[in-house]
């Protein structure tokens, strides 16, 4: 098995003599490192792991040359109370650089080699998302999902998807003169595979049976590797912190019937390797409107509607586009504002911290909506796109809409109309919303973190 691999890996090599120089010069070497890091299995095989060592990939964000971890992430939050549950237990947190996070960039390459030190002896890795599994981990090492796990987009590791972050980088660099046979074949190296679970003793942490089997569905993974035992960030999104979103964003208006929005987008595939500036101006917006700024300021202002925006924060795009609307008092126009990372660190909140203080929610793909249920406040669900994210991407679960409780909008006069119904607190969705809440977790409030750290208690006493 392993001999045939190495074997479609030279052979991979000779494939690279179909496209572009400077195509090669770019992936080339990558390519070769990822695959000669495959090697470090076999090492892997001999080393002794440490029972009490935990690897934990977190995503970091860099404030005044200061580099500060997420800590409203599931790994985190979970590494954090192994810690105080077990001061035996060694948590080392490693940069995740999820989907091209610049945070290792930040380490030395001293500081490289002891992550790479730590990844090969321990034995327990959590992680958030498959990206992270390398293909040198053993049958020695429990590999533990903490993503959110709960249904929404479709499988993201398939090929069709991966397809759309590649289609234009190899079409545009392929030399198609005696080359053709080789072009799928192509893009399946540059493609997410399963292949790497094979060897490894992959856990998936989820919520209920009915988010296991549609995933195990969605993703082709054996129904097996799903354990029903709660999602970390569900035991603490009921913040005890005791803040006021007027003071964090300074707001003058003393209107008692002041209503706060969060709107919580999620990221769009095609985005992922772009930069704004390869985007049409008129394409470049926040809600997904032409004029939007125009159609919305007077609205929010008339109505005493603040909206808070919490972009996604993975990908260089999103922060690019943060920075180019955001005024210097955090404004993206009149009663809009963005929490960004600065906002978050300076007041020590996440966004979870506003749920409760929030009036509503507008989402759109997002698993976040499904943690803001726990509340049963109003969701909108901003939708303008869901044919052309239906074609690209795909839901884990069709007909989607049924898992969204709450106005479903596709364009803004529905979108001004469903903020209405919240000012006038018309709220239609309160059975809906209790029903995907019990569809989507089983388990109770405060129990997933204690659940999650006796199932790895029980991993390090084997």
């Amino acid at each position: 098995m392993e001999l045939d691999i190495n074997i479609k890996f030279l052979k991979g090599l000779k494939m690279f003599k179909c496209f572009k120089k400077k195509f090669i010069i770019k992936y080339y070497f990558d390519f070769v490192k990822e695959n000669l890091i495959g090697l470090l299995y076999y090492l892997n095989i001999f080393i002794p792991k440490n029972n009490l060592l935990i690897v934990a990939f977190v995503d970091y964000e860099k404030v005044d040359d200061k580099l500060i971890p997420y800590k409203s992430d599931n790994v985190y939050l979970l590494s954090e109370y192994i810690k105080k549950k077990n001061s035996n237990i060694k948590i080392v947190y490693l940069p995740s650089n999820q989907f091209g996070g610049k945070a290792g960039k930040y380490f030395t390459k001293i500081d490289k080699i002891k992550f790479l030190f730590y990844r090969l002896r321990a034995k327990i890795i959590l992680f958030k998302h498959p990206p992270h599994i390398s293909n040198y981990y053993t049958k020695q090492q429990y590999l533990i999902g903490l993503g959110y796990f709960i249904p929404f987009k479709a499988d993201y590791w398939d090929f069709k998807k991966w397809y759309v972050f590649y289609e234009n980088i190899i079409s545009n660099n392929f030399d198609e003169k005696g080359c053709s046979k080789y072009r799928e074949k192509i893009l399946k190296y540059f493609t997410y595979t399963k292949n790497q679970f094979d060897k490894t003793n992959l856990i998936m942490i989820t919520s209920s049976n009915y988010a296991a089997d549609t995933l195990a569905r969605a993703h082709n993974w054996n129904r097996e590797v799903f354990k029903i035992l709660g999602i970390p960030k569900s035991d603490v999104i009921k913040s005890e912190k005791n803040i006021s979103i007027k003071d964090i964003f300074n707001i003058k208006n003393n209107n008692m019937n002041l209503k706060f929005v969060l709107y919580t987008p999620t990221f769009r595939d095609i985005y992922i390797r772009k930069s704004i500036n390869e985007i049409s101006e008129d394409k470049l917006n926040i809600f997904g409107y032409q004029n939007e700024k125009k159609e919305l300021e007077q609205f929010l202002v008339e109505n005493n509607i603040v909206i808070i925006i919490k972009l996604h924060k993975s990908f260089p795009f999103y922060r690019e586009l943060e920075q180019k609307f955001i005024n210097e008092d955090k404004t993206y126009f009149k009663n809009c504002y963005f929490l960004d990372f600065e906002t978050e660190a300076k007041f020590e909140i996440s966004v979870y911290d506003l749920f409760q203080k929030s009036d509503a929610m507008i989402a759109d793909y997002s698993s976040i909506s499904f943690d803001y249920l726990i509340y049963d406040k109003p969701i909108i669900y901003n939708i303008p796109d869901i044919e052309e994210y239906r074609e690209y991407r795909g839901f884990s679960y069709e007909p989607i809409e049924e898992l969204m409780a709450g106005d479903k909008v596709k364009n803004i006069e529905e979108f001004k109309s469903s903020l209405l119904k919240i000012v006038n607190n018309d709220d239609e969705y309160q059975m809906e919303r209790k029903k995907v809440l019990n569809k989507i977790n089983e388990i109770p409030k405060g129990k997933a973190l204690d659940n999650i750290y006796n199932y790895i208690k029980g991993l390090i006493k084997e």
